[in-house]
């Protein structure tokens, strides 16, 4: 059910604020949008015209979701592209050759959310490959994690690099900057379908964490949405804009820092300079830095980093991701004011890549969240989309899950409280999300459009 934002609804049930002192409620009135009154004051309060949701009693209300870092404009393309997700390399290729009998000789093939680690061959397409599945159309593969794309041989032509030799660019975004670009229209059209699905999927807001963010991203994000957006700059893109700010709807995110190798941080065209002097120029701007970390060689690095350059005054930098953390490490981030976003469902959706690329040891370091919150670090869950789907009961069931990571077990009120936007408290938004019983599934959203 969901309520015009004009409405007041009382909702009447087992609620969680989780609120520490005051954890549950059994009556939220909802006015304008917002929290107006939580407790049982909100029945008289609520008037003859309010509506009402009686909760079943194997249901349970909490705050509305929050996916803290996914990629909107990456999650809209894969709308307009082939789905590339397959079990062999053969899938693969068969997906793309499936498209490209039906375009025009010389049309792009865009296909996404193959997997290396994740194909019977646990290896990448080459171009010659993509040659004979495009019939010698330019075809852009788009691994799942966004980092990784193969060419085929006509497409290497089309971006400057012909004598490439398999195709496959890592991180090499000045080069797919060529490609020809979306239908603006068709994009716009698709990212309305994302947003839409993301509140269906019960999120209140989102942040698009994506290193390549710049003022005209900021803009085309910018359109009536059921979600409130934040979006992240990237770290060398940041001139004209102010963090916290607001580029119509759009609010102004984390400067992203994308680390490369030897303790280098990358351009959005494709240059490196060294990690501590991208993480100083963003703060010495004004902004917050949130940078990408899935291995301790990085983490160590940026650790060194943020140490080295302190956030602007009240703010918190992020560390995106943490996959992999030494004890060790999170005791130096417990000392910095930082924030991590993490990933969750990574356990559940890449459970056979860490069985085969990770050792029993790496094991005890996967995706530390217990660790984390024992040391009071702030930690917060999102999906990365479209690299796993954006599903916050994933989240949670994944948190509580120790299969892969002894020790690393999160008690499902601290699962929750990272999934969520916060405290459920007057003033706070009017979303609530109804899980079932076991807190593991969605069944409906209610609250303000």
């Amino acid at each position: 059910m969901r309520t015009s934002p004009n409405d007041s609804t009382l909702v009447r049930g087992r609620i969680l604020t989780l609120e520490p002192r005051i954890l549950g409620t059994n009556a939220v009135l909802i006015r304008d949008g917002r929290v107006a009154v939580v407790g049982m004051t909100a029945i008289d309060q609520a008037g003859p015209d309010a509506g009402v949701v009686e909760l079943a009693g194997n249901q349970v209300a909490v705050p509305g979701f929050v996916d803290e870092h996914l990629h909107l404009l990456s999650m809209a393309a894969a709308q307009c592209s082939i789905d590339a997700d397959r079990t062999t390399i053969d899938g693969v290729l068969a997906a793309i050759a499936s498209q490209a009998e039906v375009l025009p000789t010389g049309t792009w093939v865009r296909g996404v959310g193959y997997d290396d680690a994740l194909v019977a061959e646990r290896r990448h397409p080459t171009r010659h490959e993509l040659d004979r599945a495009g019939g010698g159309r330019p075809v852009v593969l788009h691994h799942r994690t966004g980092h990784v794309a193969v060419l085929s041989s006509a497409a290497l032509a089309a971006v400057g690099e012909p004598d490439h030799p398999d195709g496959i660019l890592s991180d090499r975004h000045d080069l797919l900057d060529r490609v020809p670009r979306l239908d603006p229209t068709q994009l716009a059209a698709a990212l309305d379908a994302v947003l839409t699905d993301l509140a269906a999927a019960g999120m209140v807001a989102v942040t698009d964490a994506t290193h390549t963010n710049d003022r005209d991203t900021l803009d085309f994000l910018d359109r009536p949405s059921p979600v409130e957006v934040t979006a992240m700059v990237g770290w060398d893109r940041l001139a004209g804009l102010r963090y916290g700010d607001r580029v119509g709807q759009v609010r102004v995110g984390h400067a992203k820092v994308m680390p490369g190798a030897d303790d280098q941080a990358l351009t959005c065209d494709g240059l490196s300079v060294p990690l501590r002097r991208a993480v100083a120029a963003a703060h010495d701007a004004g902004f917050p830095v949130a940078v990408h970390v899935m291995d301790i060689d990085t983490l160590a690095a940026t650790i060194d980093a943020l140490g080295a350059s302190p956030p602007p005054a009240g703010l918190h930098d992020r560390i995106e991701h943490c996959a992999l953390a030494l004890p060790g490490q999170l005791d130096a981030l417990a000392t910095l004011p930082v924030e991590v976003v993490t990933q969750p469902s990574f356990l559940s959706h890449r459970a056979a890549k860490y069985r085969h690329q990770l050792s029993e040891i790496e094991h005890q370091w996967l995706w530390p969240l217990e660790s984390l919150i024992h040391r009071e670090i702030p930690v917060h869950f999102s999906s990365d989309a479209p690299v796993v789907p954006a599903r916050p009961d994933e989240w949670i069931a994944a948190a509580m899950d120790t299969e892969l990571r002894p020790g690393e077990k999160l008690f499902w009120l601290d699962a929750l409280e990272a999934a969520t936007g916060g405290q459920l408290e007057v003033g706070s938004s009017g979303r609530l999300v109804v899980m079932a019983e076991d807190l593991c599934s969605i069944e409906r959203v209610l609250g303000a459009d």
